[in-house]
């Protein structure tokens, strides 16, 4: 449910930039889609998040609204990280 509601998360923030909601890769359903996949989610997340910042950082010549450069927590081995997961929450609310 995490991911599904940060994709939801991550369109929302798209659509309020005036960019097209992105057509994520593979449908999520509770109970039935793996947890091995979950890095892939993370990053096709990540990767929809990456032009939102660039937009907002372009919008003009001051720093006053610039998000800075987002550095990615690894996956590192095993199940998801909290950490990773409250990356991406912290950084759509910022948006």
């Amino acid at each position: 449910m995490h991911v599904k509601a940060l994709r939801t998360a991550v369109n929302t923030v798209r659509e309020f930039h005036c960019m097209t909601p992105i057509v994520w890769g593979e449908e999520i359903i509770s109970s039935k889609t793996t947890i091995e996949r979950w890095p892939q989610h993370i990053e096709e997340l990540r990767a929809a998040l990456e032009p939102v910042i660039t937009n907002i950082n372009g919008f003009d010549d001051t720093s006053t609204f610039d998000i800075p450069p987002v550095e990615w927590i690894p996956f590192g081995i095993g199940r998801p990280k909290a950490d990773i997961m409250t990356q991406l929450q912290e950084l759509i609310l910022m948006l």
